[in-house]
């Protein structure tokens, strides 16, 4: 809509910060062991396919994404895309250093749940100066 005769309705030409999906801006990285394996994933953007180790109910798992994209001042977002039932998880970024981040997933279903969650993240480069 429009606000003081500006039209909003903008259409992004780069979907992905600035990056087309040609470009290598995203990926798939997969857990092998178990929900706390770490992912290698060097993209700005992608989907982390988590293990389908079973996560008891009231219960946090945390693990590595190791990303060479990632640097101390960036924000790394974290959602939930597919593969969970819904309203029984809860996501977050730890911690973000150069090269990784760590990343929660906590069951909140009332029982536990074996599911291959699928996480989407993206980096968001910031600075502190």
């Amino acid at each position: 809509s429009k606000i003081d005769g500006t039209d909003y309705n903008v259409e992004w030409t780069y979907p992905v910060l600035g990056h087309l999906p040609g470009e290598g801006a995203g990926g798939i990285g997969y857990q092998v062991f178990s929900k706390s394996s770490g992912v290698t994933l060097n993209t700005k953007c992608g989907t982390i396919v988590m293990h389908d180790e079973g996560l008891n109910d009231s219960t946090s798992v945390s693990f590595y994404l190791y990303n060479s994209y990632i640097e101390a001042t960036d924000v790394v977002v974290v959602t939930i895309k597919d593969g969970a039932t819904f309203g029984a998880y809860l996501t977050q970024v730890e911690h973000t250093s150069t090269g990784y981040c760590s990343i929660a997933l906590r069951n909140v279903y009332g029982s536990i749940l074996f599911e291959e969650v699928q996480l989407n993240f993206v980096i968001i480069k910031s600075y502190d100066s």
